[in-house]
């Protein structure tokens, strides 16, 4: 199971090489087996209040059965540039960037493929969602991981997480928080939050960095593609 020759990214420093024969068994198992993945039912955050529009554990094995080298591909960086994992869609190309920490020792890392596997569902789905909505839920789906894994700890140095961890224990104690004020409110910081953390983000890299331009995009609603 040989990997794929580094290639350079175009328009960035950063290289990483297709590891889709070497990682796909490990990653689908991975997220097959892992007894917290069918605890994981929760609405798409921007409808709280419409049913059957949302996650499910077996919504995250399916879309985890499709990573193979025809399917869903696995790409590694060859370094860690700042970021842990990432799931993106060109076109009817899907594939995961992991950094090497992650290709080492999937299940120690756990919160960065279900967080990745989010963005997967959202994509087989071909919901009608804006990047924002796209990072709440993931966030969410993390940080609800975390809780019912007993590990929402790992994400005590993490000040992006702290919303979505209250959140998540609240909804983990009582689903039907999800209608409630309290939440709608919490939401709202979440949402601030997310947008404040991607901006900072884009504009370390960006010297032309547009904060108006920035924010119609990451508010623009497109329908994603799908995956076979």
């Amino acid at each position: 199971m040989a990997d794929g020759e580094y290639f350079t990214v175009e328009g960035t420093n950063q290289q990483m090489r297709n590891v889709t024969e070497r990682m796909a068994e490990p990653l689908r198992t991975a997220l097959t087996t892992d007894l917290t993945i069918p605890k994981l039912n929760f609405p798409r955050l921007r409808m709280l209040t419409l049913p059957g529009l949302g996650y499910s554990g077996s919504d995250f094995r399916t879309v985890a059965e499709k990573i193979r080298p025809t399917g869903i591909r696995v790409y590694e960086t060859k370094e860690n540039y700042g970021y842990n994992g990432k799931f993106s869609s060109v076109d009817d190309f899907d594939f995961y960037v992991l950094a090497p920490t992650v290709t080492a020792s999937p299940t120690l890392n756990m919160k960065t493929l279900i967080h990745e596997t989010a963005h997967a569902v959202q994509e087989w789905k071909k919901w009608r969602e804006s990047p924002l909505d796209q990072e709440v839920d993931g966030h969410f789906a993390e940080a609800l991981y975390l809780v019912l894994s007993g590990k929402a700890s790992e994400a005590k140095n993490d000040s992006i997480m702290t919303y979505f961890i209250i959140a998540a224990e609240a909804y983990a104690d009582d689903p039907k928080c999800i209608t409630s004020n309290w939440f709608r409110d919490i939401r709202t910081n979440m949402r601030d939050d997310i947008l404040r953390h991607y901006r900072h983000m884009h504009k370390k890299v960006d010297p032309n960095f547009n904060e108006k331009e920035f924010d119609k995009e990451f508010n623009k609603k497109t329908t994603s593609n799908g995956i076979d």
